[in-house]
């Protein structure tokens, strides 16, 4: 039975030895979540969570061990993390670490209700 892991902790790192034996059988995938590069706007949305440097040496590091690795950049809220160059840097620093495709997606705001998610995905 396969295994996805959806977390934002580094803690992930201290089960690389399970996470390598269920890479042999490709039962494994591990979603990191990344919304900005900015410590400063992680820090404001994403409370304790470790920084995004800190993210991105998972990824990494995951990466190398041959682990595949999706990186959730959600939510893009506007104002905030929306701005195209800034996920354009995002992007580029998910694939350079070894990210192995990038999951990100907005909510729709028609009336003061969001009545979509759009997803947006791409393999790197």
């Amino acid at each position: 039975m396969p295994v996805f892991i959806v977390t934002k902790s580094d803690l992930v790192l201290r089960d690389i030895d399970l996470l390598r034996a269920l890479r042999e059988r490709k039962l494994c995938l591990v979603h990191i979540s990344l919304i900005s590069l900015n410590p400063n706007i992680s820090a404001l949305f994403e409370g304790t969570a470790p920084s995004p440097h800190k993210r991105l040496k998972v990824i990494e590091e995951l990466s190398n061990e041959g682990i595949r690795v999706v990186v959730r950049m959600q939510p893009i809220i506007p104002y905030v993390n929306d701005e195209p160059s800034m996920l354009k840097k995002l992007i580029e620093a998910v694939s350079s670490s070894g990210g192995f495709s990038h999951c990100s997606g907005y909510p729709q705001d028609l009336g003061n209700r969001i009545t979509k998610y759009i997803i947006f995905t791409g393999e790197n």
